[in-house]
């Protein structure tokens, strides 16, 4: 290319051609040689041009088929790469797909395990809160209601029987001489002496009827419903012909019989504290009266029942103040007329001066308990005051 453009550059600084015409008049003009000579030195330099030209363009196209060549190499290789990474992200893709249907299986089972685990721990927790509300209103030893339930029902009684205007009975019942049997034969008999006498009161009222532990050996009964006071009263009976009969208790042939209190709504009181207390009071009347019997509530026993609680009270209060006091009976020998021995008679000093003597208060001072303290101030009492007259030189003899 740079000999082409010389020998161009060559020619083009070149004079320019001379000519001769021979005249204006002749046909025919010629070159003169000068101008022979460079057209064919112009001709072989173009000859020579369009070899180099020739070469040049043969040499070009070589270098296109090879850029071709390396082209279409690079084209196969990217292609083969195209190839391999949509086999690689094929199989990516079927990894994946695998592991997500993997993970969405395990997160499945691992969802059905958790639901099943929760409703599981549903049904424990609902189970221990029925368990729960089953202990919280039921006796432990017995099955039996509670006191709280049986308050429930009680006012649910009451009031269907104020819409139905018919009455409600209860009735209070305490077994006689259980603490002998408990303190005598264990509390392991006692206690299944309890379950007997509960599974038998069950066994004599109706289903719309509730049997109560009260605690102890003490039951309550609640009829509902019920016409007359004699509804209350025939099953009453019909509860002490079923509990005179014998429990059978290990190789325990026990006899055990109620003393049965009955009030009514609306007749003895028209809340619930009323009906309980009076049934109460009526049960102490039928332990009194002798025991394995019922007494209805009248409104005298209220008058006594305030009495014994007044006489319950003074007792306590005399032990804490040391209000009792002893008095001395001489005995003597109605022949000889010599002391034999003196006995000691308990008196309660109350608060008036009064002196209230141990019929009036010992069958109270028995069944609430206290009879064990005073018994036991008696006994000091009484030796204190045999070691002053000792001391003094007379000698009172036996002391009863």
């Amino acid at each position: 290319m740079r000999k082409m453009g010389f020998t161009r550059w060559k020619g083009a600084t070149r004079p320019p051609l001379k000519a001769n015409a021979r005249g204006r008049s002749s046909a025919s003009t010629t070159a003169n040689s000068h101008a022979e000579r460079e057209a064919a030195a112009l001709a072989g330099e173009q000859s020579v041009v369009s070899r180099t030209e020739s070469v040049d363009r043969r040499e070009q196209i070589a270098d296109r088929r090879e850029e071709i060549a390396d082209q279409r190499e690079e084209s196969a290789t990217l292609r083969e790469k195209v190839l391999r990474a949509q086999e690689e992200t094929a199989r990516v893709k079927v990894e994946l797909n695998a592991h997500h249907e993997t993970q969405l299986r395990e997160a499945n089972e691992n969802l059905v395990v958790a639901t099943v685990r929760a409703q599981m721990m549903a049904e424990a927790a609902e189970e221990a809160a029925a368990r729960m509300a089953h202990m919280a209103q039921h006796d432990f030893l017995t099955g039996l209601p509670n006191r709280s339930l049986l308050t429930d029902r009680l006012a649910q009684a009451m009031a269907l029987a104020r819409r139905h205007d018919k009455k409600v009975a209860l009735m209070y019942l305490d077994l006689d001489h259980f603490k002998h049997i408990n303190d005598s034969l264990g509390h392991a008999v006692g206690d299944q002496l309890l379950q007997s006498a509960a599974r038998r009161l069950q066994a004599c009222v109706r289903l719309s009827d509730t049997v109560c532990r009260q605690g102890g050996d003490e039951f309550v009964v609640l009829l509902t419903e019920v016409q007359t006071v004699r509804d209350a009263c025939l099953t009453a009976e019909k509860l002490l012909s079923v509990m005179a009969e014998p429990h059978l208790i290990d190789s325990h042939r026990l006899h055990v019989t109620p003393s049965i209190g009955i009030s009514l709504y609306p007749d003895h009181g028209e809340d619930i504290e009323t009906v309980v207390q009076n049934a109460d009071i009526a049960m102490y009347h039928a332990k009194r009266s002798g025991r394995n019997t019922y007494r209805v509530f009248a409104p005298e026993m209220n008058v006594r029942a305030v009495a014994r609680h007044s006489v319950h009270q003074a007792l306590h209060h005399g032990l804490e103040q040391r209000q009792f006091l002893l008095h001395y009976q001489p005995k003597v020998n109605l022949e000889t007329g010599a002391l034999t021995g003196v006995e000691a008679l308990v008196r309660l000093r109350q608060a008036d001066h009064r002196l209230v003597g141990p019929t009036e208060f010992m069958s109270i001072a028995e069944s609430s308990g206290l009879i064990l303290p005073i018994g036991r101030w008696v006994l000091r009492e009484a030796c204190r005051q045999t070691a002053a007259w000792l001391q003094t030189g007379f000698d009172p003899g036996p002391i009863a």
